[in-house]
């Protein structure tokens, strides 16, 4: 618009079709639940199931979407090195099928497009003869037709059963306080909360936690220059992360929930003059945290609460050639 207002706009339209025809079937039933032909109990309509071993009906299911997302943002640059904006945009996260099913049931089970509204305003800037760049943004995103991953009989089940809000602050520095050195870091916090539930969204009360969604993550790294000389540069390396507490499922199950943790990742490397030849070693992990990526709980029907947990200690070699 101006030297010192840059005004950004844009638009997309998303035209989706998925198209779902299961073919699963029961090959013995070991739950006693079900009969053979000519049995009393069916969990499909005979004329669908007459054998009593299809899991989902014969048919060919489909969702479609047809969205409008839009988006814009202005910049304002106040000074030399100083900028301040604000952006609004929405999107939207696709549809689909629940195709992990047990029993079987009638119809096939889908769920549509969850939506996402988001405005943010912040700062950049560019301090100290630019040895110093500093970044803070506020950010707020209000979700409808929330998708949640809650159990249905012994399987999960995706339902659109809610609306959340998150918002936040983040802030993020990069110095170079010296040639030889150069400083990383970042502060975030985040207040998510679930703003309306219907009857869908079984065992998540409007207290409940919206999972892996921690209140506060940090991190900071230093890359160090040990020497430069006419054989190359030798480089180091180091990183630290943490997270606070969060739960890894939407019931928010004890065993579930990941408390606290830090992470430690650092390496070596050497570089040759025309930056061709690049060789590092390093190790992540480096305190071997075990921690929860993932999980899943069925404490009713089954009686079972799994997680996936992080890769432990590991070192690396790696040499890298450019040409």
């Amino acid at each position: 618009m101006t030297d010192r207002i840059d005004v950004t706009l844009g638009g997309r339209y998303t035209e989706e079709t998925k198209h779902f025809s299961p073919e699963q079937y029961i090959a013995a039933d070991r739950t006693g639940t079900l009969t053979g032909p000519g049995g009393t109990s069916c969990a499909l309509i005979p004329a669908n199931n007459p054998d009593c071993n299809l899991i989902l009906p014969p048919d060919t299911a489909t969702t479609k979407a047809n969205e409008f997302t839009g988006s814009a943002s202005i910049a304002y640059r106040a000074a030399d090195g100083v900028m301040v904006y604000a952006s609004y945009a929405r999107g939207f996260k696709s549809g689909g099928f629940t195709q992990r099913i047990f029993p079987p049931e009638p119809v096939i089970p889908s769920f549509d497009p969850e939506f996402v509204t988001t405005y943010e305003v912040g700062t950049k800037l560019e301090l100290l003869r630019r040895t110093l760049r500093l970044n803070s943004a506020l950010f707020w995103s209000d979700y409808s037709d929330l998708q949640i991953i809650l159990n249905d009989g012994v399987a999960p089940k995706v339902r659109n059963a809610g609306k959340a809000r998150i918002r936040g602050v983040e802030v993020e520095l990069e110095a170079a306080p010296a040639r030889w050195l150069r400083i990383t870091g970042g502060l975030g916090y985040t207040d998510a909360e679930y703003r309306a539930l219907d009857e869908r969204a079984a065992g998540i009360t409007l207290g409940s936690a919206l999972p892996n969604t921690p209140e506060w993550t940090a991190n900071l790294g230093a890359s160090l220059s040990l020497a430069e000389g006419p054989l190359g540069e030798l480089r180091l390396r180091g990183d630290w992360s943490c997270k606070s507490g969060h739960y890894k499922d939407a019931i928010n199950t004890h065993l579930l929930k990941q408390e606290g943790y830090s992470l430690i990742n650092a390496s070596i490397a050497w570089a040759s003059p025309d930056e061709r030849w690049t060789v590092s070693a390093g190790a992540t992990n480096l305190t071997d945290k075990a921690y929860l990526l993932s999980g899943y709980a069925d404490p009713v029907a089954v009686g079972v609460v799994e997680g996936a947990f992080s890769r432990p200690r590991e070192w690396f070699l790696r040499t890298r050639l450019r040409f």
